[in-house]
């Protein structure tokens, strides 16, 4: 970006690199993160939820679910992780699929 913006400026300005990064930084809203893939889809609605919420009443109700089905995905891992000899668990990486749209569910595996 700040060569293509050198490049379109030349005659007008020049400026250095850190200096747009820095302005690029603070008063761009811009993000360049990658969203999280493989999100709970319920985690995900409860999060909405809570965000669109009108009374404290009504968030606090949806945190505890939100925490609540936390609690649940944890418990869920650590018994993933249990050995157990009469049981085969198989694990697939699916980091490296392109899933379009780019959502961050789960759903969309």
């Amino acid at each position: 970006m700040w060569s293509i913006f050198c490049e379109a400026n030349s005659s007008d300005l020049q400026v250095k690199y850190d200096y747009f990064l820095k302005i690029l930084d603070t008063e761009c809203n811009i993000g360049f993160v990658a969203p999280l893939v493989d999100t709970c889809s319920t985690c995900s609605l409860l999060k909405h939820w809570i965000a669109q919420a009108k009374t404290k009443k009504e968030k606090n109700e949806l945190q505890q679910q939100l925490t609540y089905q936390e609690l649940r995905a944890g418990v869920f891992c650590k018994r993933l992780q249990e050995d157990k000899d009469d049981e085969l668990t198989l694990s697939y990486d699916c980091q490296k699929n392109l899933v379009l749209p780019k959502v961050p569910d789960q759903s969309a595996y």
